[in-house]
């Protein structure tokens, strides 16, 4: 809870709260870290044996954080913040912490940062690493944009022909009315006479998708429903998502790989092993449909 949720409830400034309760309320002016506060901060009473690593920006700088799984990110669940993400800056404050303590850590969860790897490795050896699912579907989301990206990528180089050949058309119609001109002036022996054109110059307009749309529009305009899950689409939003993968196939089979992927993890909740065997299985199965090779290039299949 924040001092401003608080002072709106009782009808008072919560900044100015903010303010007292740093000055007056708390030992903050008292507090031994306060030093090195913007540097390092070490809590090492905070110690548990399931332990999480990963960075945020934080005031323009880039800190690293290390929390207690175990308080489930209430009191006690900070236990050092340190101002950059290199292992050797980040091991000269942990290798503070008692070495019975680290010793003790059973697994630590953290994202694909090789510097974390070597921070986890040497701070807390006895500890199992793991990826957190969270940043193994963030990345698996990264790669999908990748597969959308390149789709994009093509319906702009097809507009782009289909705009060089509309020019074409263009210029051999009006080459073809100034022959037509030329052979058949409007006014001959004192009366007007030629046919009436039967093309009119008009603006360009690139092909469009089944509801009106023009393909580009409609891929801007689906970019944040492929990024949420089906679970929370509406029923046009599925329409909508349906027409998308009736005209590009390949991201259908991206975003079905990458759901199937997020199903599988989501679905065997429980032991390591249980997750770790439905991902392999996941695996297996992409590997038998062979899917097209520049998706197997974007990593979707691992």
């Amino acid at each position: 809870m924040t001092s401003r949720s608080v002072g709106r409830s009782h009808g008072i400034d919560g900044d100015y709260l903010g303010q007292v309760y740093k000055d007056h309320l708390s030992d903050y002016e008292h507090w031994d870290q306060k030093p090195h506060a913007k540097e390092w901060i070490l809590i090492a009473k905070n110690m548990g044996r399931h332990l999480s690593i990963d960075e945020s920006m934080y005031c323009g700088r880039l800190y690293t954080f290390v929390s207690n799984k175990d308080a489930h990110g209430g009191r006690g669940t900070i236990i050092a913040i340190i101002a950059g993400v290199k292992a050797a800056t980040v091991l000269r404050w942990l290798l503070e912490i008692p070495e019975e303590e680290r010793r003790g850590v059973l697994d630590v969860s953290m994202d694909f940062s090789d510097s974390m790897k070597l921070t986890a490795q040497t701070a807390f050896p006895n500890a199992r690493i793991s990826l957190d699912r969270f940043h193994v579907f963030q990345d698996l989301n990264r790669y999908f944009m990748k597969a959308f990206a390149d789709v994009r990528d093509k319906v702009l180089v097809a507009i782009k022909h289909e705009k060089a050949a509309y020019d074409r058309k263009v210029e051999r119609c009006a080459k073809n009315r100034r022959t037509y001109r030329t052979r058949h002036p409007k006014r001959y022996k004192g009366r007007k006479r030629g046919r009436k054109a039967k093309y009119r110059k008009k603006d360009f307009r690139p092909s469009t998708m089944k509801n009106g749309e023009s393909k580009m529009d409609f891929l801007r305009r689906s970019f944040y429903t492929l990024r949420t899950c089906p679970d929370k689409w509406s029923d046009e939003q599925w329409e909508r998502m349906n027409i998308l993968f009736e005209e590009f196939p390949e991201l259908k089979e991206a975003f079905d790989l990458k759901e199937e992927f997020r199903k599988s993890c989501t679905g065997a909740r429980g032991t390591r092993k249980s997750t770790r065997t439905a991902c392999l299985l996941w695996r297996r199965e992409t590997l038998s449909r062979k899917p097209s090779g520049r998706i197997c290039m974007y990593g979707l299949t691992m």
